[in-house]
């Protein structure tokens, strides 16, 4: 899976979809540690989809947008 993930985020820094200065093994890494991570609280019913879902949206608008920020989800703790 980590080879999908950053074979898909090469492509994307080719298009220029993402920063050139990304590493695209390590942000690989770091899309599957949220997902897992997020994926076991919301099958444990500790922390609701709607919410899980807007942090993985806010870390791939982060990634995508280049700047560090993404859109500003308030995700309650």
């Amino acid at each position: 899976m980590r080879g999908f993930f950053a074979d898909q985020l090469k492509a994307a820094i080719a298009r220029g979809e993402v920063p050139a200065d990304r590493d695209p093994v390590r942000e690989a890494t770091l899309l599957i540690a949220l997902t897992e991570g997020l994926s076991s609280e919301v099958l444990m019913e500790t922390y609701p989809p709607q919410d899980a879902l807007a942090l993985v949206e806010e870390h791939l608008a982060r990634l995508f947008s280049g700047t560090g920020q993404g859109p500003a989800h308030e995700v309650p703790t």
